[in-house]
């Protein structure tokens, strides 16, 4: 058996067709490196339980960007990988002679819609149920089961098992993963909801207040200012001529 688990890389990832994370023994997978472009090439590497090999020298056939193995055997670990170091991250791929859980191998975007389906390898095999891990016990489901309107709580360990006479085959354990969904740069801006006009309108009402506010301590401080300066009256005015008057005649 053989389990695959996409996980999310930076420069490049490793895509896989059919697109599920479960094969039957012989059956044919096409991996491909994508993503960011590398001067010196995407490598697609495996592991298995004693080494380390690239495609093309003792399984599959690599074409420059993809591998084709026409034949799974064995569990193995996939990734890519150029000589500068740089590579993505590993892809495990479960292969069973009983049965395989169908699903997504590669992220779903949220909101879509994700079918699982139990299937046997012989018709006299017969399905019990999908199971899902939780953290303390586990879901149980039919043996095909949609997730409508996917999101990341539906995310976990999904595997399903089958009866042959007194015996339980499981298949592997694999994981869905849900992504977020991408904006779209088309779409219009959302409209504004009522909790947000009801911030604005208090927000404008503040400033008019804090505006009005200010401009009446501004007058208030002009008239304070003009109201302390000492008034000059009429008899002043008659006093200081006289007093002119006289010292210019006593100096004459």
């Amino acid at each position: 058996m053989l389990l695959l688990s996409v996980l999310t890389v930076s420069a490049v990832f490793l895509n896989v067709s059919p697109n599920r994370p479960e094969f039957f023994s012989g059956e044919s997978v096409t991996l491909t490196c994508e993503g960011v472009h590398s001067p010196d090439g995407w490598t697609l590497k495996r592991r298995n339980y004693i080494e380390i090999k690239s495609c093309g020298e003792d399984f599959g056939q690599f074409d420059g960007s993809s591998c084709i193995i026409s034949d799974l055997k064995e569990m193995s670990s996939y990734w890519c990988e150029d000589r500068s170091g740089q590579k993505s991250d590993e892809l495990n791929i479960y292969v069973s002679d009983h049965v395989i859980l169908e699903m997504p191998a590669l992220p779903v975007m949220a909101g879509s819609n994700v079918t699982l389906s139990c299937r046997p390898r012989y018709d006299s095999y017969r399905v019990r149920s999908i199971d899902r891990k939780r953290e303390s016990d586990r879901e149980s489901f039919s043996a095909v089961h949609t997730i409508y309107n996917v999101q990341k709580s539906d995310e976990g360990i999904y595997s399903c098992s089958v009866i042959y006479t007194d015996m339980v085959m499981v298949s592997g354990h694999s994981r869905l993963t849900v992504a977020a969904p991408r904006p779209d740069p088309t779409s219009p801006s959302p409209p504004l909801s009522l909790s947000m006009l009801r911030v604005f309108c208090h927000l404008l009402v503040v400033c008019l207040y804090c505006i009005s506010t200010i401009l009446m301590l501004l007058i208030c401080c002009s008239r304070n200012r003009n109201s302390g300066e000492p008034a000059i009256s009429m008899y002043d005015d008659v006093t200081a001529d006289v007093t002119a008057d006289v010292t210019t005649e006593h100096e004459f």
